[in-house]
């Protein structure tokens, strides 16, 4: 008998850059994300709970950089604290019924 050591691979479409930026899908934000000095902004996940950085916190965008924000507390028991904020990685829900 002869056994296959390794079977093609089926890479199917190439979607194009524009195509995957339209894409609006539950649990991601949107493709281009416009923010200014003063913006409300509320945090979407866990972030550093022992500084009050939880999910639904919401933050006043004080300065932006390009790897991270500098934002104010304004909600909670550390409301008035100024704290930095990384870029955060956002992946898909990994239920959606997306190819890629």
């Amino acid at each position: 008998s002869h056994d296959v050591a390794c079977a093609e691979v089926d890479h199917g479409d190439t979607y194009t850059t524009e195509f995957l930026n339209t894409l609006q899908t539950a649990g991601l934000p949107p493709h281009e994300l416009r923010l200014r000095r003063g913006s409300l902004v509320i945090l979407l996940r866990n972030f550093a709970p022992h500084r009050g950085l939880c999910n639904g916190t919401r933050l006043v965008v004080e300065r932006m950089h390009a790897y991270f924000l500098v934002v104010r507390v304004v909600t909670g028991p550390f409301a008035g604290n100024v704290e930095l904020l990384p870029r955060i990685c956002c992946d898909s829900c990994g239920d959606c019924e997306l190819p890629f």
